[in-house]
């Protein structure tokens, strides 16, 4: 379990969020249930189990685009509906809440929550009876330390999504060939037994070596033989259809899933 945690940032992240929200909400959900305030900690308790939820979905799938995202929706819906109750208390947990919100989600989509979490909240001060702000000055001071937050965690998610993908491609990708590295078809065969174990789905492998290649790198050179695998990757690819990989398996031996 620990091992999946390191090896996949968002369900790490996913997980977090989750225990923190659940550990968080569950004694302010007792306490409001407790003293009459029914709406808000209905709403406690809702967050909670779409925590939970989401939670096991990102788990027991492996899938953390859709559990983050159901995530992040419901708690923007609650917090806005926890200010309309509650609001000026509310307000401080704005803050944390925007930072959780791009780790369970990509950055634009994030970013969009949030201002339209941050609109809902400001049209309730118009409101009848509001008392989420006393006056103008804090509505404005809210709109633009919400909106500066949200910009600055927008710039560093984004840049740090780009630096995953690129370690991610450099990971999977070798420099040389450009065909997908000995990591990557790991985490290709164990895809494919679960393919065939849930649905039947049957791969094949096809295992090719280049003879007397040495040779090659011993009479012209090590830069003739570097050539030779660049070009060769190119003309597999032409040769496959588009479901199968190309990987390469260590020097001038490559492997061909096929799907």
């Amino acid at each position: 379990m620990l091992q999946r945690l390191k090896d996949d940032f968002h369900l790490s992240m996913i997980t977090l969020v989750g225990l923190i929200a659940s550990c968080t909400l569950l004694p302010y959900a007792l306490y409001r249930l407790a003293t009459g305030s029914y709406l808000v900690g209905v709403v406690d308790l809702l967050m909670i189990a779409v925590s939970t939820l989401s939670v096991w979905m990102a788990w027991r799938t492996g899938d953390t685009e859709k559990p983050g995202f159901l995530m992040a929706t419901v708690f923007c819906f609650g917090a806005v509906l926890v200010c309309m109750k509650l609001g000026q208390d509310v307000l401080f947990w704005i803050y944390p809440l925007m930072v959780f919100i791009f780790f369970l989600v990509a950055p634009i989509k994030a970013l969009l929550l949030l201002l339209l979490m941050v609109c809902a909240i400001v049209s309730l001060h118009f409101a009848e009876q509001s008392t989420i702000f006393n006056n103008g000055f804090q509505l404005l001071a809210f709109i633009t330390t919400t909106l500066i937050t949200s910009i600055f965690a927008y710039i560093f998610a984004y840049r740090t999504h780009l630096q995953r993908q690129e370690l991610r491609r450099l990971a999977t990708t070798d420099p040389l060939t450009g065909a997908a590295t000995r990591h990557s078809l790991t985490d290709e065969l164990t895809y494919a037994i679960q393919q065939y174990q849930q649905k039947g789905v049957i791969s094949g492998l096809m295992l090719l070596d280049l003879d007397h290649f040495k040779r090659i790198n011993d009479n012209f050179g090590h830069h003739a033989g570097d050539q030779i695998l660049s070009q060769l990757v190119p003309l597999l690819k032409q040769m496959i259809r588009q479901q199968d990989s190309v990987f390469r398996y260590g020097g001038e031996e490559f492997v061909l899933l096929i799907k």
